[in-house]
């Protein structure tokens, strides 16, 4: 290792230490490990110093997301990370990959509407992983980056009809973690038969599975399930993101049923159709299901909810825009994308059956 990155590592550590010791702001925790650094005996060469002037711009705006996968003990190749999201992100101009360390990346882009639209709809996976998102502006490093927290929409079941509003839903959602915004309609209240709220929640704490609201008339507490939809991989142990049950460092005991205490039941059914699309394969799409035969010639169609027939005609169309090679798989790798009036499918082969998603 040459000197200048010695000495960069040596001040990251003493960074490290200083916050673990003080707890004080980046800001605070810049000056002391100054202090520090005037305290320790450097050669003539480490002595040495480049000059900053703060003026130096890059030729053209950099819009960059830093990202983290949530995976341990599993370990990410750049060419994975890289290729998971290119298309499900819409394979947006210039899109760049840089590795950032252990199932880390940082994500360039060409615009700003772009990392918009990315951050806006996260939750975002690779291999059923939460990937988790921070901006990055081009003189942050990647050592200062938390990684702490994940953008989700939850979901509050059974409420009474006079805490579907504004006021009350925020005070709830705020119990779930950080608040972003409600789904509510231009009066204010919720139109679903659910609060549904966007929210950060801590990586490293334990999903939350019930919010209690303390009746003073009645001296009860009512307890109200909670949903998160799209919800990434987590343990059913200790109810934490990024690894199972079988790795978990606190593992629970099983009740008399054998349950652990977190399981599927937080996550939210995929009921919301062509409303707040989610951004990866299983929503925001007009689905449905179609019979095969042994041609694979499509000719029932079905509705996915219901098993009933559908109105929807049956029809055939490539994948990604380059034609089908002569097993039937997509030639180029090319991704699901509306080109005009011309409709482009995804199809993912299931037992007997052919889901496909029309992305609308």
């Amino acid at each position: 290792m040459d000197p200048s990155a010695q000495a960069a590592a040596g001040k990251d550590q003493v960074r490290e230490e200083v916050a673990q010791e003080t707890g004080k702001s980046s800001v605070e925790m810049d000056d002391a490990v100054e202090d520090m650094m005037k305290n320790l005996k450097l050669t003539a060469a480490e002595a040495g110093r480049l000059v900053d002037d703060d003026e130096e711009e890059l030729e053209k705006p950099m819009w960059t997301l830093a990202g983290k996968i949530l995976s341990e003990p599993k370990v990410f190749h750049i060419n994975t990370i890289s290729a998971a999201p290119r298309p499900v992100w819409g394979n947006p101009k210039g899109l760049l990959f840089r590795d950032g360390g252990r199932n880390m990346f940082i994500a360039e882009l060409d615009s700003e509407r772009d990392q918009d639209r990315i951050w806006e709809r996260s939750p975002w996976t690779v291999n059923k992983c939460a990937v988790v998102l921070e901006n990055f502006h081009h003189r942050s490093r990647p050592s200062e980056m938390r990684f702490d927290k994940l953008m989700i929409w939850v979901r509050v079941i059974d409420l009474p009809y006079n805490k579907l509003n504004g006021i009350w839903g925020e005070r709830i959602a705020k119990k779930v973690g950080e608040f972003v915004k409600l789904d509510i309609n231009k009066d204010g209240l919720v139109s679903a038969q659910y609060l549904r709220a966007r929210v950060y929640i801590k990586v490293k704490d334990p999903l939350m599975r019930w919010v209690g609201l303390e009746s003073v008339k009645l001296g009860k507490t009512f307890w109200y399930s909670i949903q998160y939809e799209f919800l990434p991989y987590f343990c059913f142990s200790c109810g934490v993101l990024g690894h199972s049950d079988t790795v978990c460092p606190t593992p629970s005991e099983r009740d008399e049923v054998g349950n652990l205490p977190w399981g599927p039941f937080l996550r939210a059914p995929n009921d919301l159709k062509k409303k707040n699309g989610p951004p990866f394969a299983e929503g925001g799409y007009d689905e449905f299901y179609t019979d095969l035969n042994k041609d694979t010639e499509r000719t029932d169609t079905r509705d996915l909810d219901s098993g009933e027939p559908s109105d929807k005609p049956p029809f055939r169309a490539p994948l990604g825009g380059r034609g089908r090679g002569r097993n039937g798989n997509a030639r180029g790798g090319g991704n699901c994308q509306s080109i005009g009036s011309c409709q482009w499918y995804l199809l993912v082969q299931i037992p007997k059956l052919t889901k496909e998603r029309r992305i609308m």
